[in-house]
């Protein structure tokens, strides 16, 4: 059975102690192999550069003025905001990292060089940056800092800005109507004049009420001059009197130094002017003139169409009055909506303060006093295993060529 060559995989099961034990042949081989790749892997290591880390720490802040919420909030929400190529690359063309040494790249750079790590149940995170520099080093992890924190509070407040924004776009256009709509009430008062119409409709009212009275006056004194001019009509202006010589002293003295009786019994006729007629036609004058004025009144009344079943005056007003309401509603509209939208908007720009999250720094990066330890026991151990590794496969690999003949189990 010994005698027989090494089986291959599709033959067989592999031998798993046969292996063992041809690798034990070799352990001096072995042996040597991980000693040789350990100092390879020492001397590497010892004349590797040294690296320097930096570290700084972030802290979620909650909203302010945002009731029920709480400091757990998820910290992996916030770490795509700081750990991308947007960031990478602005801090690689900040510091100039895609140069020698680190030749870095916006696809790598959280891989190789800077790191961010959560801090279990709470709400900080570290970022840490290994560099050959340690003041790069500080530098860098404090840039990412800020631009992520910068990052997380645009990502934050967006939504907030956005509102704010369409808010302030309607502000804007309630405040221009409200601008016109208090210029076309402005113009259309400077322009109708309300007060004073409304005093000339009420002046032309007053005039209007004392026309029924004005055409009774009228009527009243046509009919007085009718009959003064009838009376006056009926009468004589020159009236005959007679009278004896009685009446007069001087002619009866005569009549009697001439001895005549017969003069006693003369009567004399004259003429006087009748006082009822001259009474009469001074009214009739008076009624005449005082009807004359009563109709021009009335005439003038008519001129201003005072007299008519519609007041042109009164219309005017009427549609005055109509036009300034409805400009006065679509002012007092448009202030409301000014205010409204103008409280809006504060509203929002004080959210967007009270609700943003934030990251907020709470130690930034020093530059490192002393370099990161080599840990070249830990290389030496991993070379060793790399070693082992490397001379097992090549000495089963030899022995498999060989045919070596491996004891069955």
């Amino acid at each position: 059975m010994h005698n027989q060559p090494y089986p291959r995989p599709a033959e067989q099961d592999i031998n798993i102690t046969g292996h063992l034990l041809v690798l034990w042949d070799h352990r001096i081989h072995l042996v040597i192999a991980v000693l040789v790749v350990s100092i390879i892997g020492i001397v590497f290591g010892a004349l590797a550069p040294r690296e320097y880390v930096a570290e700084a720490s972030l802290a979620i802040s909650r909203p302010k003025m945002v009731e029920g919420v709480t400091d757990t909030t998820a910290v992996a929400n916030f770490v795509p905001l700081v750990v991308n190529r947007t960031v990478a690359d602005q801090v690689i063309k900040d510091f100039h990292l895609a140069d020698s040494p680190y030749h870095a790249s916006a696809t790598t750079f959280f891989d190789t060089l800077v790191e961010m790590e959560e801090v279990r149940n709470s709400t900080v995170v570290r970022i840490r940056g290994r560099f050959f520099d340690p003041v790069l080093a500080a530098d860098v992890v404090n840039r990412i800092a800020e631009l992520g924190a910068e990052a997380v509070r645009r990502a934050s407040q967006q939504e907030g800005i956005q509102a704010r924004d369409y808010i302030k776009q309607q502000l804007d256009e309630a405040k221009q109507r409200l601008d016109t709509s208090s210029e076309r009430l402005r113009g259309f008062r400077d322009q109708a004049q309300p007060e004073l119409l409304k005093k000339d409709v009420e002046s032309a009212l007053a005039e209007r009420s004392n026309l029924l009275k004005l055409s009774i006056e009228i009527e009243t004194e046509k009919s007085r001059l009718a009959a003064a001019e009838r009376e006056l009509a009926s009468r004589k202006r020159v009236s005959t009197v007679q009278k004896s010589i009685d009446d007069d002293p001087a002619m009866m003295e005569a009549a009697r130094n001439s001895g005549t009786q017969s003069l006693l019994a003369l009567r004399l006729q004259s003429e006087v002017m009748n006082p009822v007629f001259n009474i009469l036609d001074q009214a009739v004058a008076e009624s005449r003139t005082k009807l004359a004025a009563l109709e021009r009144q009335r005439a003038q009344l008519s001129a201003h169409k005072l007299d008519g079943s519609e007041l042109s005056q009164l219309k005017r007003l009427y549609s005055t009055e109509s036009e300034l309401t409805r400009l006065q509603t679509e002012a007092d509209l448009a202030q409301k909506v000014y205010e409204q939208l103008s409280n809006s908007y504060e509203t929002a720009r004080l959210t967007i303060v009270g609700r943003s999250s934030a990251l907020q720094v709470l130690s930034r990066a020093l530059p490192p006093d002393r370099p990161e330890s080599r840990q070249l026991a830990r290389t030496a151990v991993t070379w060793a295993v790399v070693g082992f590794l490397i001379g097992a496969v090549v000495t089963l690999v030899r022995a498999s060529r060989r045919k070596v003949v491996l004891p069955a189990v």
